[in-house]
C-alpha cells in the first residue's frame, strides 16, 4: 500500500491523484495504493486467460444441476464460491493447454477413496469402463460412483462441450457410455461417494482417463 504524500487531507477522498495514488473506501474503510497501469494490457497471455475463462464459466453453467455440489464452497480452504472455485482450479490447470488432459472434475471433498485399475475400451460409440471398487474406511459407506465425461475440446475455443454424466451403484464396478460421437477423444472421470462418520457426504479426487470412439 503506497505512503501518501504532499498536502492532500481528506478522510474520504476518492478517485487517482496525479496519476500516482488512487484513494478509496473498502467496507467503510478509507485506504490509499499506488496507481498500476498494466504495460500491455491486452497481452497474448491475457487474451489466453480470458478465452479459458469464458469456456468454463460456459460449461458450469450447461453442467448438470448436481455437478457444483463437488465444489461445495463452505468446504473450500479458502472463502469463495462454488462457481469462483471450480474457475480458480481450472483455469491455472487449463491456461498452457489446448486439450483438456488437466481439466479437474472435482476437488476431493472429504478425500474418500478413489477407485482402482481403470480400464477404458472403445467399442464403436460406446466407451466401457471397468475399475474396482475401494474398501469401506471405518465410518465410511461407498454409496456410488459417478462417471464424468465430456468431449475433448480446446479450452481456448469457443466450443463448447457439456459435462455428462452416469452414476454406477456398488457393487456395480461397470459402465458402459451409449451413443457418442464417432470418431471422438472424450474426457472421463470416476468420482466415489461415500457416507462419512458425520452424516454427510465425502467424494474422492478424480481418476482421470480419456477414451476415443472408433
Amino acid at each position: 500500500m503506497a505512503r501518501p504524500r504532499g498536502g492532500l487531507l481528506a478522510l474520504t477522498a476518492s478517485g487517482t491523484v496525479g496519476k500516482i495514488e488512487t484513494f478509496a473506501t473498502w467496507r467503510g474503510q478509507p485506504y490509499v495504493r499506488r496507481r498500476v497501469s498494466p504495460v500491455q494490457p491486452n497481452s497474448l497471455a491475457q487474451q489466453n486467460a480470458a478465452a479459458i475463462f469464458r469456456w468454463l464459466s460456459g460449461v458450469w453453467k450447461r453442467a448438470d444441476a448436481f455437478y457444483p455440489i463437488h465444489w461445495d464452497a463452505d468446504r473450500s480452504p479458502t472463502p469463495t464460491t462454488d462457481r469462483a472455485w471450480f474457475l480458480k482450479v481450472n483455469l491455472h490447470a487449463l491456461r498452457q493447454q489446448t486439450n483438456l488432459d488437466n481439466l479437474v472434475f472435482g476437488p476431493g471433498l472429504g478425500l474418500a477413496p478413489r477407485v482402482k485399475n481403470l480400464v477404458v475400451t472403445p467399442a464403436g460409440t460406446n466407451i466401457k469402463l471397468d475399475w474396482t471398487n475401494p474398501g469401506n474406511p471405518p465410518g465410511y459407506t461407498l454409496q456410488a460412483v459417478i462417471c464424468y465425461f465430456l468431449k475433448d475440446v480446446d479450452p481456448h475455443s469457443t466450443a463448447l462441450s457439456d459435462i455428462s454424466q452416469g452414476v454406477a451403484f456398488p457393487p456395480a464396478a461397470t459402465a458402459t457410455l451409449f451413443g457418442l460421437t464417432h470418431l471422438t477423444k472424450y474426457q472421463l472421470a470416476l468420482v466415489t461417494q461415500y457416507g462419512n462418520p458425520s452424516g454427510g457426504l465425502s467424494w474422492s479426487l478424480d481418476v482421470r482417463a480419456t477414451g476415443t470412439t472408433t
